[in-house]
């Protein structure tokens, strides 16, 4: 039964809503179709009175989601209308906005005349729902499911803003918050919610910041997950997301690059348009992260970087003559650390201890000691971390391998072959991982083993640790 019909069985309605409905013209669609409603309804938003007791003034964006030279479509009001009978005091109640349109004197406060409410068929949905709200004081069963969509969520957020209920935004953001979160949730409140919104309410500053978290930690591990569908189906808005994060795990920024090519040639076809999403998405790349052999590559010669190819030679070759420091412009974070170091094995069975380097957030190094649990001692090498397993990423797998430099041919031999480290058991005890008997022989042997001493009579050692990805 339709909403309307139940609110004209209640005796004390005085009032009628009238909803005109908005129409996008026909033939216009955005390459990425999960954003297509919030902007339709963002640019009703922005485009709505800021006279007092009118629906707030909300910015749109333009770019989330939506081609680089798509124009803004122009909307038209269709002829088709809902009534819907109210009663004034229950509504006005609730919302600040309606309460000015049906007593403080505006054209619509005139009680003879139903109040014309311009909305797309997003906006209906949800203003809908919002007056059963006020006359309920809860949200429809469905919404409180685990089929409800986050986009319609979103889209009750979006006009509990815009007519001021905000009983009604704090019953969806508890809906939103309780629910168990999907990928496609998380990115679609990642940037759906305009900043107005964030900026007024802590509550859905704190959602939106836990999304694009989610966000981040899911697609952090460029070589990974860059190439997933998940991944591909991402908006314009969560693509500039990610490429803004200094949390992205990748070696080269080039890998970026590649992947975003992939990214952009799945949602436009046109040549011409790749070019203009490659430039409008160049700002966010960081030159001075590109591989020394970039410039001679076969990849910076592609056609998608034509707008793009002279400012990133620019860029790469301002940074190398200025020498910048990078704390101004920060690298991604690798996805592996390697540590080299050379150690005197002597007597006394001293415990010698690397250089430490910072990789996922934490200060990494290896240490050599002399292990008398066995008989005769041996030479044992770990990795620490300096961090309790609950200070480490949750769920993280390190794959770890030890080598040791032989002489004279310096090449590097493994110690044993490369282990998944779950961090969370391995690094529990006392944070380290690593071998008692790393070179097969006697601690007094090792000392005097050619195969292993440099010309200083030291041993080199080294440790390569890179996440991956936890096996499902």
């Amino acid at each position: 039964m339709k909403l309307a019909e139940n609110y004209r069985k209640a005796e004390f309605c005085d009032r009628v809503f009238k909803l005109e409905f908005v129409r996008e013209p026909a033939g216009v669609s955005s390459p990425v179709a999960s954003s297509t409603v919030f902007e339709s309804m963002l640019r009703l938003l922005g485009a709505a009175s800021t006279t007092e007791g009118q629906p707030r003034s909300v910015p749109s964006s333009l770019e989330a989601g939506t081609e680089p030279s798509a124009p803004f479509p122009r909307t038209r009001v269709d002829v088709e209308c809902d009534e819907i009978p109210v009663n004034a005091i229950v509504v006005a109640a609730k919302s600040r906005v309606l309460k000015a349109m049906l007593f403080n004197g505006m054209k619509e406060s005139d009680k003879t005349k139903a109040v014309i409410l311009r909305v797309t068929a997003a906006e209906e949905v949800a203003f809908k729902e919002m007056l059963r709200f006020i006359y309920t004081g809860g949200l429809s069963a469905r919404l409180q499911t685990a089929g409800a969509q986050m986009r319609e969520l979103v889209s009750l957020l979006l006009v509990a803003d815009k007519f001021e209920v905000p009983s009604f935004t704090g019953a969806v953001l508890k809906c939103i918050t309780e629910r168990e979160w999907k990928m496609s949730d998380a990115a679609t409140l990642a940037d759906s919610l305009p900043e107005v919104l964030t900026e007024q309410f802590p509550d859905v500053k704190a959602l939106v910041d836990k999304a694009r978290t989610y966000v981040i930690d899911t697609f952090k591990d460029v070589n990974a997950t860059w190439t997933s569908a998940e991944f591909l189906d991402l908006s314009w808005g969560q693509i500039k997301l990610l490429l803004r994060s200094d949390e992205l795990e990748v070696d080269h920024e080039e890998v970026i690059l590649e992947k975003l090519l992939v990214w952009i040639g799945t949602h436009f076809s046109d040549l011409n348009e790749r070019k203009r999403a490659v430039a409008r998405l160049a700002p966010h790349l960081r030159p001075h992260s590109f591989g020394e052999a970039f410039v001679n590559s076969a990849l910076f010669r592609l056609p998608e970087l034509d707008l793009v190819r002279n400012d990133f030679r620019k860029s790469i070759d301002m940074l190398e003559l200025a020498g910048v420091a990078s704390q101004f412009f920060p690298s991604r974070r690798s996805s592996r650390v390697e540590i080299v170091d050379s150690v005197r094995l002597d007597s006394d069975g001293r415990t010698a201890k690397s250089k430490s380097v910072r990789w996922l957030g934490q200060r990494w190094h290896f240490a050599v000691q002399k292990v008398f649990r066995k008989s005769p001692p041996t030479v044992g090498v770990f990795l620490y971390v300096g961090a309790t397993a609950t200070e480490l990423e949750p769920g993280i797998e390190i794959r770890i391998d030890f080598l040791v430099k032989t002489w004279p041919e310096k090449t590097w031999k493994q110690i044993h072959s490369g282990t998944n480290v779950s961090a969370s058991k391995m690094f529990a005890q006392d944070h380290s991982h690593g071998f008692l008997d790393a070179l097969g022989l006697p601690w007094d042997q090792a000392m005097q083993a050619k195969e292993y001493l440099d010309p200083s009579g030291r041993v080199c050692f080294k440790v390569e640790a890179q996440r991956v990805r936890k096996a499902p």
